[in-house]
């Protein structure tokens, strides 16, 4: 008897494998818990929705609603492909509801509707913040635009106007003449920065040239007059001058050859012409000169 004793003894389980064995049968009956809860919950997943009329649409809803509320929790989901997005599955989502009132009028929709209209009240929110946005920088490109060619309209008075500033006035007749009428445009160019708002686009001048920001070149055509009464003087000065230096030149090459060629002839032809109503006879006469 006392044999077999000593043989069990030597079969008898270390405590290292009662515990493996222990745990090996709490993991089976943990894994049995499990699959028998994942049975339950696979049997209870469709609920009733599936015994509805309206079945495909109660379910479609669902999932929308879920990637409707994942889009709404990015940070990044107010821009207007996101927005696109999720008006598209609104749309669904609202056609849905109609389509499962009249397939199943017995189904609660109450929980649907309310997703719709917060997530719709959410989305037209978002969308007129992102529309002012971009309608304000469509405004801005459009501002940016037109200012950009403002030089082929109102070039020449930008000009001559910043050159009055500066105290640098052409002399020569032509030159004088030209920029006259330039500094005559100036006022229609102030009108045109009243109208189209010039001055609110500085900020993308700032680093150009003064001929190309906005607030300068309006505040020149504001103050036209000012600038107009500068030019006068400033043009009086360079036109007596330019005129001096031409007949100077004129005088030193007849000292020198007896003579004035046909140029020297071509620039003292520069002079104004006599005012009318008065008669050769009556001008001033000036020595002959010789050809």
């Amino acid at each position: 008897m006392s044999t077999p004793s000593l043989e069990r003894s030597n079969f008898r389980p270390s405590s290292e494998l009662r515990r493996a064995s222990r745990s090996a049968r709490a993991a089976l009956v943990l894994a049995v818990v499990m699959h028998l809860a994942t049975a339950s919950t696979a049997f209870a997943a469709p609920s009733i929705a599936n015994k509805s009329p309206a079945k495909a649409d109660i379910q479609t809803v669902e999932v929308k609603m879920k990637s409707i509320t994942k889009k709404f929790e990015k940070s990044d989901w107010k821009n207007s492909n996101t927005l696109d997005e999720i008006a598209k599955m609104l749309d669904d989502v609202e056609t849905r509801i109609a389509r499962i009132k009249e397939k199943d009028k017995d189904w609660d929709t109450s929980s649907f509707e309310t997703f719709f209209s917060e997530s719709s009240a959410k989305w037209k929110k978002a969308s007129e913040e992102v529309n002012a946005t971009r309608g304000e920088a469509q405004l801005d490109t459009e501002r940016r635009a037109r200012f950009t060619t403002i030089g082929d309209r109102h070039g020449a008075a930008i000009q001559a106007g910043l050159m009055a500033l500066d105290g640098q006035v052409r002399g020569a007749l032509g030159h004088v003449r030209e920029d006259m009428e330039a500094i005559l445009a100036l006022p229609a160019l102030a009108e045109e920065c009243e109208d189209r708002q010039y001055p609110t686009i500085q900020k993308y001048y700032e680093d150009e040239g003064r001929a190309k920001q906005p607030k300068v070149v309006c505040e020149l055509a504001g103050n036209h007059q000012k600038v107009a009464e500068t030019y006068v003087s400033l043009a009086a000065k360079a036109r007596l001058e330019d005129q001096l230096k031409v007949d100077q030149e004129a005088l030193t090459a007849l000292e020198q050859h007896g003579a004035l060629s046909s140029v020297w002839l071509a620039r003292a032809s520069r002079i104004p012409p006599r005012m009318p109503g008065r008669s050769p006879a009556s001008s001033p006469s000036s020595p002959p000169l010789r050809a």
